[in-house]
């Protein structure tokens, strides 16, 4: 990346979160994060504090914008069970698969490490209740729509889908075998239709 523009704390906040997402809190030092931002190491401890302070920052902005423009590119053009769909294929696929769909939830990438580093593993709860809700806002807007059973709750769907996704997930860096991954996602999925319900 090449050297930000100094009012820029947005594209910087983006590129250090990257790089936390992807390398955890501790294994990321200063100099790696400067370097990520186009910056300084002078600049980046001047402009955002130390290196917890700067994680903080990160983690905030990652959750006040970040989050929500990631999510946007899987909603645009599709009906809320096609959504859930594609954000499912994305969390799971093992890395450079053919399920890849571009590495657009990049919080996905701190599952791997969360379990090792305790800094992080607070920043990945505060995430994950947040796709919690997106989750569940998904499975309400298709329950309205017909299109997802009722026989559940919205909240208690939106939990059993976060865990097949996180289960996935640790399957997909131990075992990263296509229809196994599949055969999850389309378990998961079969769920929020399976409608014993509207018999």
């Amino acid at each position: 990346m090449s050297e930000l523009d100094w009012n820029d704390d947005a594209a910087a906040l983006d590129a250090v979160m990257h790089y936390f997402w992807t390398h955890g809190y501790e294994a990321s030092d200063i100099d790696a994060l400067a370097l990520s931002a186009g910056l300084k190491r002078e600049d980046l401890l001047h402009r955002f504090g130390n290196k917890h302070a700067l994680f903080r920052k990160a983690v905030d902005h990652y959750l006040d914008v970040g989050f929500d423009r990631e999510l946007e590119s899987f909603e645009t053009g599709r009906a809320p069970l096609a959504t859930l769909g594609a954000v499912f294929d994305e969390i799971v696929a093992p890395p450079d698969s053919s399920l890849a769909v571009g590495g657009r939830v990049r919080f996905s990438s701190g599952l791997d490490v969360a379990p090792y580093d305790t800094v992080f593993q607070q920043a990945i709860a505060d995430v994950l209740v947040k796709f919690q809700t997106f989750l569940r806002n998904r499975i309400a807007a298709g329950q309205q729509q017909g299109a997802i059973s009722n026989a559940s709750s919205p909240d208690d769907l939106a939990k059993l889908l976060l865990g097949a996704m996180i289960g996935a997930r640790v399957l997909a860096r131990m075992q990263p075998k296509r229809d196994e991954l599949v055969a999850i996602a389309r378990s998961a999925l079969s769920i929020l239709t399976d409608d014993e319900t509207q018999a």
